[in-house]
């Protein structure tokens, strides 16, 4: 009896395999749309960075695009590129989600508020809601999936194509003269580890506010090619010049609740909006960060991807004893980032359900209005920088929540989808910023059927990547 009851559960596992498999063949198979000439209608959801960016990129091929966002503004205050860390590095390697699933798995079962332990913080936090959203699941099969890819190509490629993407942001920023008004530099970054042991010696990295971070330094590591500035004025000068230049149309207040599916079902012809209106276009290019899945899902398309709440504390009047340049406090994962006139502090992030309340945002101010994660950062920062009121106003700091789109490797889906004349470019997890106006290029590529940029492998962000049996 016990051997026939494994066989038939050996049987339901098989068949639940191979269902599964099945299931993400289709969701993640692409489309080969025809290329889409020059004038034609295209609509972009979302006006954060990465929809900017690629409006950009489209209205300077010459195509009609209009922009729909759904806040009262482009890069509104809850939008993922608003209250980001600020930096553009390319010295790092982002380690895809679905590797640290077991440390992740661990460390939010083994939860202990009486350590400090507790302000560790690298993603300890999964709302218990996440488990009732359809969303979550089909994320997790494809992190499933991921889990036993080899990595071979984008271990190959990632250095090319971070130095690719920090440099079509440089581009971007010089050629609509955003450089200063963004404060985009490449001034390096500075990685201290804090801690118990032999303090590093002072003098190996020359950065003032050094003295301001506790305990003691145990380790300091600088490098030259990492960048920082402000995503938000660079999203919003690169707006102006979309419109200006390009005659791209933006129109906040202006939500996409559906995806208008064409006449048998295989396409996309339009989006439907709050107001009940539909508007049609020849391809639409979905860029709605956090908020792409169940959009997607409304024309019966698909993407993994799920939001991870990301926070962050902005000061103002940074002192002169500020930082120059970005620091990152390890083993915290403490971003520390001078933005013009201001003292960013960023830190981990919470992965939430892909619903409203969570995708869309939403800001927290200083004082008693803090939510109880951004309290969190609060008594990270204190605990890590415990002289930080002399590096600022730290008592004016506002406190900022937003959500990162995340897929189970940490990298973007850009391209083409199941459905015809359907694009996205989303899922930029950490790095939107940096990735942002890469990613657009070879978006604006795969709508005109035209080559990828130099030193970019496009299978690395294609949908297709997680198919069981990819083309």
């Amino acid at each position: 009896m016990l051997l026939r009851a494994a066989s038939r559960g050996a049987v339901a596992a098989s068949a639940g395999v191979g269902i599964a498999n099945l299931y993400l063949q289709y969701r993640c198979g692409t489309v080969e749309n025809p290329p889409l000439p020059t004038n034609s209608d295209v609509i972009v959801v979302g006006a954060g960075v990465v929809g900017v960016t690629t409006a950009y990129e489209l209205g300077k091929l010459g195509y009609r695009v209009r922009v729909l966002e759904s806040s009262s503004s482009i890069c509104g205050a809850a939008a993922a590129s608003y209250g980001n860390a600020g930096t553009l590095g390319v010295s790092a390697k982002t380690q895809p989600i679905c590797k640290s699933v077991p440390t992740l798995i661990r460390d939010t079962l083994i939860h202990d508020d009486s350590s400090d332990h507790t302000l560790h913080s690298r993603n300890k936090w999964i709302l218990p809601e996440v488990v009732l959203d359809p969303c979550f699941w089909r994320w997790a099969l494809c992190v499933a999936r991921a889990s036993f890819s080899s990595f071979d190509t984008l271990d190959a490629s990632w250095r090319k194509m971070n130095a690719a993407a920090q440099a079509a942001v440089f581009d971007a920023a010089r050629d609509e003269r955003l450089t200063d008004t963004a404060d985009v530099r490449a001034d390096g970054r500075l990685t201290v580890t804090v801690g118990a042991g032999a303090a590093a010696e002072p003098a190996a990295v020359a950065e003032p506010a050094l003295h301001a971070i506790a305990p003691r330094i145990t380790a300091a590591k600088a490098t030259t090619d990492d960048a920082q500035g402000s995503c938000e004025a660079f999203t919003v000068g690169l707006a102006r010049a979309s419109a200006e230049r390009h005659g791209v149309v933006f129109e906040t207040n202006r939500p996409v609740r559906a995806l208008v599916p064409t006449a048998d079902g295989g396409g996309v012809a339009g989006v439907r909006t709050a107001d009940g209106a539909e508007l049609r276009a020849d391809a639409v290019v979905v860029c709605a960060g956090a908020a792409t899945a169940p959009l997607l899902a409304t024309a019966g398309g698909f993407a993994p991807i799920m939001p991870l709440l990301g926070h962050s504390l902005t000061a103002p009047r940074p002192t002169a004893r500020a930082p120059a340049a970005h620091i990152v406090v390890a083993p915290y994962a403490l971003y520390v980032t001078r933005l013009g006139d201001s003292l960013r502090f960023t830190c981990y992030g919470v992965l939430a359900p892909a619903t409203p309340e969570y995708t869309a945002g939403s800001v927290r101010l200083a004082g008693d209005r803090r939510e109880p994660l951004d309290d969190r950062l609060a008594k990270l920062v204190e605990y890590v920088v415990p002289d930080v009121a002399s590096l600022c106003d730290w008592e004016g700091a506002v406190a900022w929540r937003g959500a990162r789109p995340l897929t189970p490797d940490a990298q973007p889906i850009v391209g083409a989808t199941n459905r015809r004349a359907l694009y996205v470019n989303s899922g930029h997890s950490f790095n939107g910023w940096r990735e942002s106006a890469l990613s657009a290029k070879v978006l604006a590529a795969h709508v005109a059927g035209a080559p990828p940029p130099a030193d970019v492998d496009v299978s690395v962000w294609s949908l297709r990547r997680f198919q069981p049996w990819p083309d």
